[in-house]
C-alpha cells in the first residue's frame, strides 16, 4: 500500500479483506518500508483465530437443529473440502469422530441470551457436581492388590441443563492400577466392562474411548439431543489394583458449564493370603534390612529392642516354616 498525496489527512486509509478459510491461526504481518523490508511493524501485527462454524443450518443460533444434522454425518469417513461432510468434520481430519463432538459442544447454545465462550476448564460450580464413586457412593475405599471394583460418574445438578457428557477419567499414578475401556457386550459380559449410563440418551453417540486397557485413564461421552441428561449415575468402569499404595481417580470435564468435580481416593493393599505367603525367614530378613537402612527408626527404637521384637516374630512361627 502506498500513498503519493503528501497532504492526506489522518484517518482511515486502506481498507484489506481477511477471509478464513480454514481452523487454525493465521498471522497478517504489516512492513512499514521506510523503516525494514524484512521486519515486520510489532505494532500492526493481527493474529486471526479461525474457528469451524458450528451453526450448520446457519441460522446464528447453535442448538438442537444444526447437532441433527451433525448426526447425520456420525463416523463418516473421507470428509473433504470444500463441504467436509456437512461442516460436521470440524477439525477438518477427513472423518466425523469424537473430537468433532467435543468441538461442537465448544459452542453448544451459541447465540441464545447471555451466552459466553467459556473455552477454559472451569472447576468450581456449587450447582453442578461430578464425581467418581463405588457402588456404594463412597470417595474413598479400600481395595486389595489383584481386585477389580466398578467406579461410577455421577452428576447432581440445581436445575442445571445438561445435554452433552463429555469427561475424562485420569489415574493419579498409572503404575499402581488400570482401567478397562472396552464396551460392555450384554452377550460377553467378560469382553468388556465400560457403560454410558446416561439416561435419556441417543445410544448412537455413545463413546468409550478408546477401546482397550488404558493406564492413563479412560474419556467417555453421551449424548441426549432431545431432553436434558438426568441426575445420577452418567457412565460406569472397572477399575483393578495392582501395586499397592494410594491411587486418586480424577475427573476432567471438557464442556464449557463450570462444574465442581470430586475424586475418589483408593487405598491399594497386599492381601493377607499375599503378606503370609512368605517365609518366616525371609520376614525375619526383611526386618533385619527395614532397620539397617531406616535412620529414623534407628533413632526412635533401641537396636536391643527391635532385636528382640524380630525374635518374637521368629518364636512364633510354625518350625516348618522356617
Amino acid at each position: 500500500f502506498y500513498n503519493d498525496d503528501l497532504n492526506r489527512q489522518t484517518g482511515q486509509w486502506f481498507v484489506v479483506d481477511y477471509r478464513a478459510d480454514r481452523p487454525g491461526y493465521c498471522q497478517v504481518n504489516f512492513y512499514q518500508h521506510s523503516t525494514s523490508w524484512t521486519t515486520p511493524d510489532p505494532n500492526q501485527s493481527i493474529t486471526f483465530v479461525n474457528i469451524a462454524n458450528r451453526d450448520l443450518n446457519q441460522d446464528n443460533l447453535v442448538n438442537h437443529q444444526d447437532f441433527n444434522l451433525f448426526s447425520r454425518y456420525w463416523l463418516s469417513q473421507g470428509c473433504v473440502e470444500p463441504s467436509w461432510c456437512g461442516g460436521a468434520d470440524l477439525n477438518q481430519n477427513g472423518q466425523v469422530e469424537v473430537e468433532d463432538a467435543v468441538v461442537f459442544a465448544e459452542y453448544w447454545l451459541w447465540g441464545t441470551p447471555n451466552w459466553q465462550h467459556a473455552p477454559q476448564i472451569i472447576q468450581s460450580d456449587p450447582n453442578l457436581v461430578f464425581a467418581v464413586v463405588d457402588a456404594n457412593e463412597l470417595s474413598e475405599i479400600t481395595l486389595y492388590v489383584g481386585n477389580s471394583t466398578s467406579l461410577y460418574i455421577t452428576k447432581q445438578s440445581d436445575g442445571q441443563v445438561l445435554n452433552i457428557f463429555s469427561m475424562e477419567a485420569l489415574l493419579s499414578d498409572p503404575n499402581l492400577g488400570s482401567i478397562d475401556n472396552t464396551e460392555i457386550d450384554l452377550n460377553a459380559p467378560n469382553d468388556g466392562t465400560a457403560q454410558i449410563l446416561i439416561s435419556p440418551r441417543d445410544v448412537f453417540f455413545d463413546y468409550y474411548g478408546p477401546g482397550y486397557t488404558q493406564y492413563e485413564g479412560i474419556y467417555l461421552l453421551g449424548i441426549s439431543l432431545w431432553e436434558p441428561i438426568d441426575d445420577g449415575a452418567l457412565a460406569s468402569f472397572v477399575y483393578t489394583a495392582e501395586q499397592p499404595g494410594d491411587v486418586v481417580v480424577s475427573l476432567i470435564h471438557y464442556e464449557a458449564q463450570p462444574a465442581r468435580l470430586e475424586s475418589i481416593l483408593i487405598h491399594q493393599i497386599v492381601p493377607p493370603a499375599a503378606a503370609s505367603s512368605a517365609s518366616v525367614a525371609e520376614t525375619v530378613e526383611l526386618l533385619e534390612e527395614i532397620y539397617d537402612n531406616s535412620e529414623d527408626l534407628q533413632t526412635s527404637v533401641p537396636e536391643e529392642e527391635w532385636d528382640s521384637f524380630i525374635e518374637s516374630v521368629a518364636e512364633s512361627a510354625d518350625p516348618n516354616q522356617l
